[in-house]
């Protein structure tokens, strides 16, 4: 089979999937107007954007920057106690986030003592996964070395990325296995943590795919019964009183310094010295330092002649490259703004490329659990780092409210149709609301 078969039949299954779901929110009269914005393939891995505040920063490309545990939290937790009594949380913020308070710091300890990782059999890794310890899972792949420094630890140049970390509990210093798209790995720690140091509580009914089928096409996949997902309301945060002179404030750009002027669209653009930042009446902010050319990173159509707001692969660095972690951090930082206002949502990070000296760095939003897809933009913000410093961003602001439940058809038979894994979406397609779907992973 080809791979333009391959892409053809995956959007196919896509669409279809996104029919069934938009349908039966239909015969409750919900979502009338909601358009499916959504096509092939799927997002990037992802890694939580912290809410709390920050201005531009510098960081000199070090990748010895500052702390971000936040920045590390997964998509997804589950924690296996003696006997096989699991703890887990995907879709339910306020439940991983508890958990993660468990864990975080455990797996901090761990990777910071983490010897080098080596090559491992498939069936270790199962094995782990069995065994009493903590697995996190990040919506895709990210660099070992971008989650090491948000958890504090060293840098290291192994060249692993990691779709999902396991930390297995012993009587003396836990293991670490790794999971990503070239294998499987394993590193000793000095870490004691046990399973008394996890203070869960073991209620939910969860196991992995492999531990039903060991020739499942999702084996590391765990389904939830539930088939309900709250759909959001959405709105832009910057249509109120105050908050577009903030964002100026971010940029160091008083209203004193530029009155600015008004396109016929109604975005407003304010100039300081070289540097331009426009805020456009649904919301998206441009800036560009003014330094150098335009890069085509940041255009909302992309540059590889895929369609703007399709599900799409993103871009990945070679993991190796130290700088990167400085890179995204300083972006990560910029989009702050942004996460502080996004209401129920979050902020991760989706991926990074590297283009001449310059980081292009992507972020979206996700909402109890789901990235949300647009319908005109690849990714909610794209930064551009070159020299420690942000050079050009787009920034969509948007706020997404929880309300009423949609009905999905369950996880089971959703894995039946997908023939692997799938995961949770949200169609923002800018009616106001964002719509729950499957899509295949």
């Amino acid at each position: 089979m080809t791979r333009a078969v391959r892409e053809g039949l995956k959007t196919a299954l896509i669409a279809a999937l996104l029919a069934l779901a938009v349908l039966t929110a239909r015969a409750t009269g919900m979502f009338s107007d909601v358009i499916a914005a959504v096509a092939n393939s799927s997002p990037s891995g992802a890694a939580y954007i912290s809410n709390a505040g920050g201005a531009l920063g510098n960081s000199g490309g070090d990748p010895d920057v500052s702390v971000s545990a936040e920045a590390a939290r997964p998509c997804a937790i589950v924690v296996t106690g003696a006997g096989g009594a699991r703890a887990a949380a995907k879709y339910d913020d306020d439940a991983r986030d508890a958990l993660y308070e468990r864990t975080g710091s455990i797996l901090n300890e761990a990777l910071a003592s983490a010897s080098a990782p080596e090559k491992c059999a498939e069936s270790e890794w199962r094995a782990a996964l069995s065994s009493p310890g903590v697995m996190f899972e990040y919506y895709s792949e990210i660099p070992l070395s971008l989650a090491r420094v948000w958890l504090g630890a060293a840098a290291e140049a192994s060249g692993i990325s990691v779709h999902r970390l396991c930390l297995v509990f012993s009587d003396g210093p836990s293991s670490l296995y790794y999971e990503g798209s070239d294998g499987f790995y394993r590193a000793e720690t000095a870490s004691l943590a046990g399973e008394k140091t996890v203070p869960a509580t073991y209620s939910d009914l969860v196991e992995y795919e492999f531990e039903r089928d060991e020739r499942s096409a999702a084996p590391y996949l765990w389904l939830t019964d539930g088939s309900e997902h709250r759909a959001a309301s959405v709105t832009n945060p910057l249509s109120a009183e105050g908050a577009a002179g903030a964002v100026l404030s971010s940029f160091g750009i008083g209203g004193q310094q530029s009155p600015g002027y008004t396109e016929s669209d109604g975005t407003r653009v304010y100039i300081a010295g070289p540097a331009a930042v426009s805020i456009s009446p649904d919301g998206l902010v441009t800036y560009r330092s003014g330094a150098g050319e335009p890069n085509a990173a940041i255009d909302e159509a992309g540059t590889d002649g895929s369609d703007a707001g399709a599900v799409t692969a993103a871009k990945t660095l070679p993991v190796a490259d130290k700088a990167l972690p400085g890179a995204v951090e300083t972006a990560r930082r910029a989009v702050s703004a942004a996460g502080s206002r996004a209401g129920g949502a979050r902020l991760y990070f989706t991926g990074a490329e590297k283009r001449g000296e310059a980081y292009i760095i992507n972020f979206d939003y996700f909402f109890s659990g789901g990235r949300v897809f647009f319908q005109n933009r690849e990714h909610a913000a794209s930064v551009t780092v070159s020299g420690g410093e942000i050079a050009e961003m787009t920034l969509l602001f948007r706020e997404y409210t929880a309300y009423e439940a949609v009905t999905l058809i369950p996880e089971r038979q959703t894995l039946a149709a997908a023939g692997g894994e799938f995961k949770l979406g949200y169609s923002d397609g800018g009616a106001g609301e964002a719509a729950p779907f499957w899509y295949a992973a």
